[in-house]
């Protein structure tokens, strides 16, 4: 809960406060609509119910300091999550950059961990590469929690490897 508040505060601070920011940070790459493919394991700091994890994700880098995301997560014990929600990006030098995004869905536990609730709150934070060709691929570790919502609260991470490319020229 505490993780996901800070970054949802780090968030809006950018949305208010980005025009401030150096520019140098917010390239700004304009790679439009991507497709992320992202392969993890869940569970990995309590591992009490850890599993395999894949997601894909379509996230949307517009001119913007806050993008629009959203994408589906399965497990191998046949858990689901839909979610949207924003993310941002900082490149600290033309390739190196950090992507902290924030994003509520509903999720379904299957045969997996209970996380004491239908809504869930994912929190992330990427570490990555661009390359020239605007293929991106980087780590994550990322929080999913019920943020109290439930009776219970044991929330899950994940840390996952993604990659993602830009899917223009494909459908132009």
């Amino acid at each position: 809960m505490r993780a996901a508040f800070l970054l949802a505060a780090f968030l809006f601070s950018q949305a208010i406060a980005g025009a401030t920011w150096a520019q140098s940070g917010f390239d700004r790459k304009g790679d439009g609509l991507q497709l992320a493919l992202t392969a993890g394991f869940f569970d990995a700091v309590q591992l009490e119910d850890e599993t395999e994890e894949v997601r894909v994700e379509y996230r949307y880098d517009l001119d913007w300091y806050l993008k629009p995301m959203g994408g589906l997560m399965l497990t191998a014990d046949q858990a689901a999550h839909v979610f949207m929600g924003v993310y941002a990006e900082y490149f600290f030098t033309d390739n190196f950059y950090v992507s902290p995004s924030f994003a509520p869905g509903i999720f379904m536990k299957g045969q997996g961990k209970d996380l004491g609730h239908v809504v869930q709150f994912r929190s992330q934070l990427d570490l990555g590469w661009r390359f020239d060709n605007a293929l991106r691929l980087s780590v994550s570790l990322n929080h999913i929690s019920n943020a109290g919502l439930g009776k219970f609260n044991p929330g899950s991470e994940t840390v996952a490897v993604t990659l993602s490319f830009p899917l223009h020229g494909y459908f132009d």
